[in-house]
């Protein structure tokens, strides 16, 4: 990991780890400049990272990352995105990259905890209460993301 001290390897056998480490660094690692948009996977800012979905398989709203065409990101690694949408007491973070409905289709992803950042940049004049239930986490959420924060070293 690219933020711990000492350095924390990273499994990218388990791309779920990673993730929920990540995410814990945003929501919780004071030296993360949220204004940043900082990747899921390796925390560098946005735009130097672009994930990509596409659609999977026939079903019209199943998606997959597009290793073909995201870039830039050290930390690019396949993860089971139906499995990383949906928080869970054994992986809390539910922290994916998103398609914004107000940027372009060929426009790169915005990661969940940096939607409403997104939203304030960029779209100045689109409503954050619209779309506030993309980063408000519930009490179960936060506290389960504070553990993996606590058990990082």
């Amino acid at each position: 990991c690219p933020k711990c001290t000492p350095s924390l390897p990273l499994d990218m056998n388990h791309p779920q780890t990673i993730l929920a480490h990540m995410g814990a660094h945003i929501l919780n690692d004071p030296t993360i400049d949220r204004s940043t948009q900082p990747c899921g996977l390796c925390l560098r800012p946005w735009p130097m990272c672009q994930i990509f979905l596409k659609k999977s398989g026939s079903a019209a709203n199943t998606l997959t990352l597009d290793m073909a065409k995201s870039r830039g990101c050290p930390n690019l690694v396949y993860f089971s995105y139906g499995t990383a949408l949906i928080s869970k007491e054994s992986s809390p973070c539910s922290n994916v990259p998103l398609r914004c409905t107000h940027c372009d289709a060929k426009d790169p992803t915005v990661w969940r905890y940096n939607f409403k950042e997104h939203l304030m940049q960029r779209h100045p004049d689109a409503s954050l209460v619209k779309y506030s239930d993309i980063w408000t986490l519930t009490a179960a959420k936060i506290a389960g993301i504070l553990v993996v924060w606590n058990l990082r070293n």
